[in-house]
């Protein structure tokens, strides 16, 4: 649930806007990809993540890795691309270390390579290979700056980092280390020209523009600071390790993780999301978040939503024959694709253009979109599979027929298909019904009737 008024007023805004906010978190035992709705956040998974980015209809998730090499040597990371319906790829990506952020372009991704160094531009080269363009690199490439963030503005890119060193990497250990990194070396630059456009920070992460100022979490100091491109800066207080930024508005919504060092186990999965009036520079609302550390705050487009919620279930046969392989259900009624669903799942809303007249022993293909609203993830497999149904006059009669899907459908996941249907040869008026089904379960709610007039052939 939300608890602040002000939280839930800006959320609401948002899905006006047909946009929902995404958290991305990281850890070894709570990280993973939320999502806030107008009743409050859902976890869609438990996968570790960084950055995340979306551009027209898809949308770039960093995925975490163990900070090691492969096999080859060479440092690795993973991405994974999502479309409407689901993952549409998962890339590893060679030679890029501990990747942090993620920047969609139209034809590309904008990488932060943190492990050594780097920002680089990624497309798919030739034979499938991943083919990298260097935007910037320091001479060592080994973290000696912590580059972690990426913003696009007015055709420039902008980043952060913890400041440039060149003796040691910021990963180094020890008393040395750990008093360097307090010192106030961090940056906002712009990677396109060089220019250094502030600095004094300390561990600086997400860099993001409201008006005619630049916005960034300093990490390091448990702050978000406002910094006018004409006038002094502002320090909002957050009281905690600050990263992850997103601007609503006149509001800012900042991820507040436990201060690296302080935790306990009673603390250590205390992050919050805080709100920030922009105008006034206060925190107007603080809401609990799940995560061991927040990385990631990102408006997505509400049709996208789906996609990352279904991930790699788009093709429902390879999960059920999967979860057979694996006995990830030993017991049949713990099977989700074979036990039948609670009647609170049997609805869903249909749509379809049907002529109210037509041929006797016509075969139609008709164009039907559903949208299933039970909260049980369904799919056209299994004895009890869930497909779109139709029948003449009789339910239990001979004249009826099943058009399945071949993804899992979440609660609120709409798919259109095309749904051939027979006419009956039997000359008059006949009762129609198109609509989702279980088999052996039940018809649900939501369906079409309509009375059709079956006409002789011409």
């Amino acid at each position: 649930m939300i608890n602040y008024p002000a939280t839930a007023s800006i959320i609401n805004d948002l899905s006006n806007d047909d946009l929902s906010l995404c958290i991305t978190g990281i850890g070894e035992r709570v990280g993973g990809l939320g999502v806030y709705s107008a009743v409050g956040l859902t976890i869609l998974d438990r996968i570790s993540t960084t950055g995340l980015s979306t551009f027209g209809d898809l949308v770039a998730r960093a995925i975490t890795t163990v900070h090691l090499h492969g096999a080859d040597g060479t440092q690795f990371a993973e991405v994974a691309l999502y479309d409407e319906t689901g993952l549409l790829r998962l890339e590893r990506l060679d030679g890029i270390g501990e990747l942090h952020d993620i920047s969609l372009e139209r034809d590309a991704m904008i990488l932060v390579s943190t492990g050594n160094d780097r920002i680089v531009r990624y497309q798919v080269g030739h034979g499938f290979r991943p083919s990298f363009e260097t935007l910037l690199t320091s001479k060592r490439q080994i973290d000696t700056w912590h580059i972690n963030c990426v913003t696009p503005h007015n055709g420039e890119l902008f980043a952060t980092a913890f400041g440039r060193r060149s003796g040691w990497t910021w990963r180094r250990s020890g008393k040395a280390g750990a008093a360097a990194s307090a010192n106030e070396t961090g940056e906002l630059f712009n990677v396109t020209t060089g220019e250094i456009v502030a600095k004094g920070f300390t561990k600086p992460h997400s860099p993001r523009r409201w008006k005619d100022s630049w916005i960034l979490a300093d990490s390091g100091k448990g702050s978000v600071v406002v910094i006018p491109d004409d006038g002094d800066l502002a320090t909002i207080d957050c009281g905690g390790w600050t990263r992850g930024l997103a601007v609503v508005g006149d509001h800012a919504l900042v991820g507040v993780s436990v201060r690296r060092g302080a935790e306990t186990e009673e603390n250590s999965q205390e992050s919050q999301l805080k709100v920030i009036d922009l105008v006034t520079k206060t925190v107007i609302a603080t809401e609990p978040l799940p995560f061991e550390e927040v990385y990631e705050l990102v408006t997505i487009p509400n049709r996208l939503i789906a996609g990352l919620q279904r991930g790699v279930a788009t093709n429902a046969l390879r999960i059920y024959e999967r979860s057979r392989a694996e006995d990830l259900w030993p017991r049949a009624e713990d099977n989700p694709f074979t036990r039948p669903l609670p009647e609170q799942d049997w609805f869903a809303t249909i749509t379809a253009q049907i002529p109210p007249t037509v041929q006797a022993a016509q075969e139609l293909e008709i164009s039907v979109t559903l949208t299933y609203l039970g909260s049980t993830p369904v799919a056209s497999i299994g004895e009890t599979a869930v497909s779109l149904g139709w029948y003449w006059d009789d339910a239990a009669g001979k004249e009826q027929g099943r058009c399945g899907f071949g993804q899992i459908l979440m609660q609120g996941s709409t798919t259109t298909l095309m749904c051939p249907i027979t006419v009956p040869y039997e000359i008059g008026t006949h009762q129609f019904h198109i609509g989702m089904v279980q088999e052996s379960v039940a018809w649900f709610e939501g369906g079409i009737d309509l009375e059709i007039l079956v006409s002789s052939k011409s």
